[in-house]
């Protein structure tokens, strides 16, 4: 029934594609000469972060391949963490500064950390449970790493998103890319 997966990729695909869209023109504008001045390198850098997970969340949405009976719960389910990815890259990347009425994207990021973070943290659980609902054979596949990895992300975005604290937010900025590179490349490299 690979017709069927296909038929609700597309809107996956379309809900992911949108999250990209956003983070890639707001990198684009990022890069513009004389835009730089008025960049954060932490907002920055959290853009080169989310548009990594979003490319990795289309890429591990294939492993949902293997269903043969979609009915709208899971169709509904598989769009969750897309929709919650879409809304996060709207609040990290929300066009020109002009439309945001902050004086620079240091000030507006501090000022929607909450927004981004809290959906940002959402995606971790439901990702354990996703992984769980694709069997139990795949969670344990995932290695000894996932949980604390899934604990360590999800604390750390709550942790960004209560806090203003710049250097938290710089380490954790930081952090998270790197560890992020880390452990994909561990996965995907053990699980193909």
């Amino acid at each position: 029934m690979d017709d069927a997966f296909n038929y609700v990729a597309v809107l996956v695909s379309i809900i992911i594609g949108l999250g990209v869209t956003k983070v890639l023109s707001q990198l684009s504008e990022a890069l513009q000469v004389d835009v730089r001045r008025r960049t954060y390198w932490v907002h920055t850098l959290w853009m080169v972060s989310f548009l990594t997970l979003l490319l990795l969340c289309w890429w591990v949405f294939y492993r949902w391949h293997h269903v043969r009976d979609w009915t709208f719960f899971l169709f509904l389910w598989v769009n969750v963490a897309p929709i919650l990815q879409y809304l996060a890259s709207g609040v990290l990347c929300p066009g020109g500064l002009e439309t945001t009425d902050a004086a620079n994207w240091h000030d507006y990021y501090y000022a929607n950390r909450r927004s981004f973070f809290f959906i940002f943290a959402l995606i971790w659980p439901l990702d354990i449970v996703d992984t769980l609902l694709k069997g139990k054979q795949h969670f344990v596949d995932q290695g000894p790493l996932y949980l604390p990895t899934m604990l360590a992300w999800c604390t750390g975005a709550i942790v960004a998103g209560l806090t203003k604290n710049e250097r938290y937010h710089a380490f954790w900025a930081i952090f998270f890319l790197l560890y992020q590179i880390y452990y994909t490349t561990v996965v995907l490299l053990r699980l193909g």
